[in-house]
Order: C-alpha cells, then structure tokens, then sequence
C-alpha cells in the first residue's frame, strides 16, 4: 500500500519542512516526530523497510487532525495527510 506513495513520501522526506508550522499537533507536543515530515519519514522508513511498523510507528499516524494545512503550505502538492 505505501508503494502507491513512493514518490510523495520521498518528496516529503527530502523536503526542507516548509509546512512544520502549520500543524497543530507538532505545536502542541514540540515533538519532530509529529510535524508532517516526521510522519511521512517514518511512513517512508517503513516503506523502505528501514523500521519495523510497530505500535510507536503506527500511532503516529493518530496524531493528525486531518486539517490539511500541511498540504496548503506544501510547495509540491503532496497529500501528507
């Protein structure tokens, strides 16, 4: 499934995190690891099975509230969330 992704994951990855500000979530626990480029690394790391999708990895994924400000300010267009 994360294949269908490959590119926007790669993309997000190497990206110099120009949308971190917008999401509330990292502002709110000031933690790397839920910025949208914390995410789309690790969903990236595991689609490159650098990392096991354990229960730390996949409750990230619960640590979006869909509000897609990550995409507004995102300059590829990428759906990060």
């Amino acid at each position: 499934m994360l294949e269908d992704f490959a590119k926007e994951l790669d993309y997000c990855t190497y990206c110099p995190k120009m949308c971190s500000f917008s999401c509330p979530v990292s502002s709110a626990e000031h933690n790397e690891m839920t910025t949208p480029w914390g995410k789309m690394q690790a969903a990236n790391l595991v689609h490159k099975g650098l990392i096991a999708l354990d229960e730390e990895v996949a409750a990230l994924s619960y640590k979006c509230t869909n509000c897609r400000l990550c995409q507004q300010y995102c300059d590829h267009d990428i759906d990060v969330a």
